[in-house]
This record gives C-alpha cells, sequence and structure tokens, in this order.
C-alpha cells in the first residue's frame, strides 16, 4: 500500500493498492513521477501529479485480461481457427483497445499451447490456419495485432522453492507453476527446517537452469516455426554451443517449465532434439511427491565431499507433511565412502 500525504497538514490526500510488499519509494529527480519496489521484485509507477489515472489504467488492463477469456472461449468453441478468430476480433469495433489487445494474447497463447488437441502438429504448433506455418505471414499477424507473448506472470518471491515446484511439475505438467503449489512448498521448505534446523543451509542444486533450453537444429531446414516459438516465448539471447551438432542455448525472459517446454519445441519439424541445460555438480536436492489426499513425500540428498561427479558422503532424509501443516520424519540414512566423517559432515 502506498500513502500520498500532504506535507502541511499530514493528511493522507491518497491510498494506492500497490499489489505487493513495498520495500522501496523512490520520486523521480523532477517530481513528477513515483516508483515503488515490491518483496516480489515489481517496479510500479504513477504519474505524481495525478497518481490515480495511472493506477487505474494498470487495473483497466487486468480487467480486460479477465473479460477477455469467455470471448475467446466463445469464438474457439463456435469452431472457428485462431486465425479467424483473431481476425474477428481485430475487426470487431464494440471491443475497446485494452480489451481487443488482450482477446488477441489469449488466442494467440491458445494456439502455440493447445494445437495438439487440434490437429496434428503436436502442443505448441505455430500452425494457426492449417495451411502451414509461413513466418511472414506470422510476423504479418503480429503487426496488425500488436507485440502478443506468452504471459510469465509476476515474479515468484523464493527462487528455491520455485525451482523446486518447476522440477515436481514434470514434462507433462504445466508451463507455470501453479500458486497452490509454490505455496506449498515454500511452506513444507520452513517446516522442514524447523524440524530438522541442520538442513536450514542445505539449498536444493537446481537440476536445470529455469530460464534456458538446448536446442538442436536440423542442418538446412526452414526454420518458421522454431523462429515463431522464440517470438512467442520472448527468447532473449541465443548462443551457438556446438557448431558440428547445429546445438544452440536459448534465453528466455522469464522462468518456466523447461520440461514442458522442450516437449513444445521438439514437435517443430526443424527441431532435431530440444531438451533443458542441466547443471552438473551441486550436493542436495530436495524432491517432493504428491501420495495424495494432500500428503506430499519429501525425499532430500544433503551430501558433502567432492560433489563435482556426486557427493562422495550423503546424508538421506525422507518426510511426510501434509496440507494442515503436520510433518512426520520417516527416516535418516547415512552412505559415504570410507573416509566420511558424519559426526563433523567432514571428510
Amino acid at each position: 500500500m502506498v500513502t500520498i500525504l500532504e506535507t502541511s497538514t499530514g493528511e493522507a490526500v491518497l491510498t494506492l493498492q500497490a499489489g505487493h510488499r513495498i520495500n522501496s519509494l523512490a520520486f523521480s529527480p523532477d517530481g513528477t513521477w513515483l516508483a515503488s519496489g515490491g518483496s516480489d521484485g515489481a517496479i510500479q509507477r504513477w504519474d505524481a501529479k495525478d497518481p490515480r489515472a495511472r493506477f487505474e489504467q494498470r487495473i483497466e488492463a487486468e480487467r480486460a485480461h479477465a473479460a477477455a477469456g469467455p470471448i475467446v472461449d466463445r469464438l474457439l468453441d463456435n469452431g472457428l481457427s485462431p486465425a479467424d478468430a483473431a481476425r474477428q476480433v481485430a475487426d470487431d469495433a464494440l471491443l475497446g483497445e485494452p480489451l481487443r489487445r488482450a482477446a488477441l494474447n489469449l488466442i494467440l497463447q491458445n494456439a502455440v499451447r493447445n494445437r495438439g488437441a487440434k490437429g496434428d502438429d503436436g502442443p505448441g504448433s505455430c500452425d494457426f490456419d492449417g495451411g502451414g506455418v509461413g513466418i511472414t505471414d506470422f510476423l504479418t499477424l503480429l503487426a496488425n495485432w500488436g507485440p502478443v507473448s506468452f504471459d510469465y506472470g509476476p515474479a515468484l518471491p523464493d527462487p528455491e522453492a520455485e525451482q523446486i515446484a518447476l522440477e515436481m511439475l514434470g514434462a507433462g505438467g504445466p508451463l507455470l507453476v501453479p500458486q497452490e503449489i509454490f505455496d506449498r512448498v515454500d511452506f513444507d521448505l520452513t517446516l522442514i527446517r524447523h524440524v530438522a534446523p541442520s538442513l536450514q543451509p542445505q539449498t536444493h542444486t537446481p537440476a536445470w537452469a529455469p530460464d534456458q533450453l538446448l536446442i538442436s537444429l536440423l542442418e538446412g531446414a526452414e526454420l518458421d516455426e522454431y523462429l515463431c516459438l522464440n517470438v512467442v516465448y520472448q527468447v532473449i539471447d541465443i548462443q551457438l554451443i556446438s557448431k558440428g551438432l547445429n546445438l544452440f542455448l536459448l534465453t528466455f525472459v522469464g522462468n518456466i517449465n523447461i520440461e514442458a517446454l522442450a516437449l513444445i519445441y521438439d514437435t517443430a519439424p526443424e527441431v532435431n532434439f530440444a531438451e533443458p541445460n542441466g547443471l552438473l555438480g551441486g550436493q542436495n536436492f530436495w524432491t517432493p511427491t504428491s501420495l495424495g489426499g494432500g500428503v506430499w513425500r519429501w525425499e532430500i540428498d544433503d551430501g558433502w565431499c567432492d560433489c563435482f561427479d556426486g557427493c562422495d558422503c550423503h546424508r538421506f532424509w525422507v518426510f511426510e507433511t501434509d496440507a494442515a501443516g503436520n510433518i512426520e520424519p520417516v527416516s535418516v540414512d547415512e552412505i559415504g565412502l570410507p573416509w566420511c566423517d558424519f559426526n563433523g559432515d567432514s571428510c
């Protein structure tokens, strides 16, 4: 919450709901705008002379996104292709600009993510009208619609909990972490470390980078669908890793379920293979599994000593937690080579 005060009287003249916990505030040097920094990493900015107008613009965009969902569902349920639905939305004079842009955004995302349910190209195809992918046509649509891309949503506040939750989703899961999954992981981490304080400094080692994907392209192939996916999922950097394998490392603008995104890229005909950018080394691995009924089993590998290619010493913890906040230690096992010191966690 941001409260604007009249300095001469101390009276609150305006209160703004910032949408996140405020950590910092700053006026621009000329005093024309105000910025707030939040605990979720987001920054919001308002016109200092009329901050409510700036805030209402943000609210208007959020309302447009919510209102666009039923419009898009109705068009696609009536059998229109995404391209025809987009043209109908673009030509509808009764739609305001925020609603039109939100609807076009949803249509593109629906076409890219759910094509596999209606065609033979698999999920993530950019063949919107069934006539074959054409990057010229796609860019023409972008020019007519305005910027459209996958919505990564707000940054989550705990990177460790987000990474564990993303890995838990698996290749068949959604592209983004559902809020309830993130909240559960975040809560369980605190709960486990309260019961076992020695695990407090033992943070999870990511299995893969949450914003990177390795892509091998077929030599000499047309790259229309690959380029289309790069536009939609907002690739911000491409590095050549191996010229012989035609292997590239893509970096995206936000964190995503890379295992699921790899399957989407893998359906493009010009892609030889797509896989996460796995990380070597590391010594601590936190793996939750749902047992049903709100019960989760946590398996934690706390390792140390020469961990580049697999640690020499391991302490394996198993806990079970439930949605009510109960926790049950199941087992603790120590396994390692003869030189492991399990009393001092050294070797």
